[in-house]
């Protein structure tokens, strides 16, 4: 799943003033506009997480002269595409690159077991990261005793972009997205 936050701040010029209150000079107003705008792309695979994209204008003497600052570009995957099983523990496993660092960044791993009345229970036995990837994958993982049933991998990520703008992903809810698949544990793959 991708998710794109694009924000764009522009600059625009003030309104002139009318020849009798100071004819040139640009009256009081409003200098920018902020526009957000939400897309939300489905994949058919491995859900990615693509970076906020944050424009900022600026002017010059002879004109308005854009310039555009990525606030972070990164990638959070799974490394199976389920839980898996091993040591007495279900443990699921994400990747973290970015081709723009942002400044701050916590990634969160958790697995979590499906419940009989439909629910998913979260473990407490999360693995947390804040190193900041680069083009080397950060490696974070979560962890729970091993118990038949269906198990799923989830991740939330936040920080701070380039410019110190606040990203935030949290936990989803609905499993649509930052979700592994399920993996079916039997009883016999939990050691006694």
């Amino acid at each position: 799943m991708d998710d794109h936050l694009i924000f764009t701040i522009e600059d625009f010029p003030a309104p002139k003033r009318p020849a009798d209150t100071g004819a040139g000079k640009p009256a009081r107003s409003h200098r920018c506009r902020t526009v957000a705008t939400g897309l939300v792309f489905a994949a058919a695979a491995t859900p990615l997480i693509a970076g906020c994209k944050s424009s900022a204008s600026g002017s010059s003497g002879s004109g308005h002269v854009a310039a555009s600052t990525v606030e972070y570009d990164c990638t959070v995957s799974f490394v199976e595409p389920h839980p898996v099983v091993g040591g007495g523990r279900v443990t699921g496993e994400i990747q973290a690159t970015c081709a723009i660092k942002p400044k701050t960044i916590s990634i969160t791993v958790a697995v979590e077991h499906l419940q009989g009345d439909g629910t998913w229970l979260r473990s407490k036995d999360t693995g947390v990261t804040s190193v900041v990837p680069g083009t080397v994958p950060v490696f974070a993982s979560g962890n729970a005793t091993c118990a038949d049933g269906n198990w799923r991998t989830v991740y939330a990520w936040s920080g701070t972009g380039v410019t110190g703008a606040p990203f935030n992903h949290p936990f989803d809810a609905t499993g649509a997205t930052q979700t592994s698949d399920t993996r079916t544990v039997t009883d016999g793959e939990c050691p006694k």
